[in-house]
């Protein structure tokens, strides 16, 4: 790197302009990096702003009297930046937070206490959900139906060949009902 580059470097650290063209200089380095992480609720924005993020600290900490490059630099840090945002993102005690909806999507659902709850997990959601429309499921099933989940659903299955062709017709609908 030469002299003048690293003046700019230097300067760039009190200067939005100049840390802008410089982020865009090397740009080419968290586009490359960003197709190998996804972190749902991230979008493009997000992942550049994080990029920005960690351009300012590589700008900051950069030291160019050893001969080294920036763009390597800069790469060294920009990995570690969103190894630390994975592992911040997928951590045991957060993963609950991947699968959450706000509960303005879920709706005012007191009847059922998913209030009571706050919506922590996906297994909570997808309780209260699946309560408030239980009765939406039973609906679609036929008389033959209900008997055969009712029997199962008791652990008292029945092995005529009725009842498993009926149990094969809840699961398509209750696969239906699920993912619908």
């Amino acid at each position: 790197m030469d002299e003048r580059e690293l003046v700019e470097l230097q300067a760039a650290v009190n200067d939005d302009r100049l840390l802008e063209r410089n982020f865009m200089r090397y740009i080419r380095i968290p586009r490359r990096l960003m197709a190998m992480y996804n972190i749902r609720g991230f979008d493009r924005a997000d992942w550049y702003q994080e990029a920005r993020i960690a351009h300012f600290k590589a700008v900051q900490q950069f030291n160019g009297a050893g001969g080294s490059q920036f763009g390597c630099y800069y790469r060294l840090i920009l990995s570690s930046h969103f190894y630390s945002l994975m592992r911040r993102a997928m951590a045991q005690k957060r993963i609950g937070d991947l699968y959450t909806q706000p509960q303005a999507l879920l709706g005012e659902d007191d009847e059922w206490g998913c209030s009571a709850y706050g919506a922590r997990s996906r297994s909570i959601e997808s309780e209260c959900i699946i309560r408030a429309d239980i009765e939406h499921l039973w609906s679609r099933l036929s008389a033959t139906e209900a008997e055969a989940l009712r029997l199962t659903l008791s652990g008292r299955p029945n092995d005529s060949r009725r009842h498993r062709q009926a149990m094969g017709r809840v699961r398509v609908k209750i696969k239906a009902f699920l993912y619908a």
